[in-house]
């Protein structure tokens, strides 16, 4: 492995992290949000984030994946 291979698969892993880090913000964020809406009723608004909850789930998947296959 070339050097600049070590440093853009470093750079990468750097990124991946730092997303894997942000979408885990994300949800607790969203999940604390959707419990709060669940708590006054406001179905409408717990939908909203309940949706977004989904959202960031798959791509804290696909970014989870990206990582596994970036270490091999």
């Amino acid at each position: 492995m070339t050097e600049e291979n070590i440093t853009y698969a470093r750079g990468r892993l750097t990124e991946l992290k730092d997303k894997k880090d942000e979408l885990q913000r994300l949800i607790k964020d969203s999940k604390n949000l959707a419990i709060k809406n669940i708590q006054n009723d406001d179905l409408k608004g717990a939908r909203l984030y309940i949706d977004k909850l989904e959202l960031y789930f798959d791509e804290l998947l696909k970014t989870n994946t990206g990582f596994k296959f970036n270490l091999q």
